[in-house]
């Protein structure tokens, strides 16, 4: 009888050196000064080097429906196909977590999944199993990958290296963003200055990557946020009076990275 694969085990910091490497061969197609210039649009990095490197094929013409407990199915990654599919569904409503999808299917997925999951269809296939089977080991392969798919998706969507970089031209910040607690702060954003209650820490991280989305291609504010959270705050009252120069800190870091 086959056996279903067992997982491959990966931490989470195993996960975003891997998004880093495919981020880095994004920089080495198409140069820093273009990212910085244009930010990171899911279509540039599909065009210059997901497509032309692993031949992921995205289809965004197919309405998929929902699933068995009535939630709409964002998106399928077909691995013998090698085809990632987003919801039209999505488009149509604008929805906002359509960007995040995209990086989801084909990367998540179709680079970090793609090969054990067409290996181990073309198993199944072998064996004569029919489209159920197919179908039910795809389901507890995704099940089981998701959160890596998702981690993945969001390092390579937003790298944290970038994050900082946009934080700091945006605005205009060399220390990192302190938050002292629920109250009243002031965003420079662009040269305009933006006041708000934030409430909450998450609520803050949030605000941020509300202003600074447009240069992640339109990747939602929720999923930015996290990326905020460990690229650029600091919750430390006490250690911030002594925080060493950000923008030197990222510089030898973009310098350690050969990206330049």
């Amino acid at each position: 009888m086959y056996q279903l694969p067992q997982p491959k085990a990966m931490s989470q910091k195993q996960i975003v050196a891997q998004a880093d490497n495919l981020w880095k061969e994004y920089i080495k197609e198409v140069g820093w000064r273009y990212v910085i210039e244009n930010g990171i649009k899911f279509d540039d990095v599909h065009e210059a080097l997901l497509y032309p490197k692993y031949e992921i094929i995205l289809d965004k013409n197919e309405y998929l429906g929902e699933d068995d407990c009535g939630e709409l199915i964002l998106g399928q990654f077909l691995p013998r196909e090698k085809t990632a599919l987003i919801n039209k569904q999505l488009l149509e409503n604008n929805d906002p977590r359509t960007v995040f999808t995209e990086w989801h299917e084909v990367c998540g997925h179709g680079i970090l999944h793609g090969e054990l999951l067409r290996k181990n269809s073309h198993k199944l296939t072998r064996i004569n199993s029919t489209q159920k089977d197919i179908d039910t080991f795809l389901k507890h392969f995704e099940n089981r990958f998701e959160w890596q798919a998702n981690v993945f998706a969001a390092n390579i969507g937003a790298p944290r290296v970038f994050v900082a970089c946009m934080y700091i031209k945006l605005f205009s910040m060399r220390h990192r963003f302190l938050y002292r607690g629920a109250g009243n702060y002031t965003l420079s954003f662009c040269g305009r200055d933006f006041r708000f209650y934030i409430g909450s820490l998450n609520e803050l991280c949030w605000q941020i990557g509300r202003l600074m989305k447009h240069r992640f291609g339109g990747l939602s504010a929720e999923c930015l946020s996290y990326q905020v959270l460990d690229a650029v705050i600091d919750s430390d009252i006490e250690r911030a009076p002594n925080q060493c120069d950000f923008a030197h800190q990222l510089g030898n870091v973009i310098e350690s990275m050969n990206i330049l």
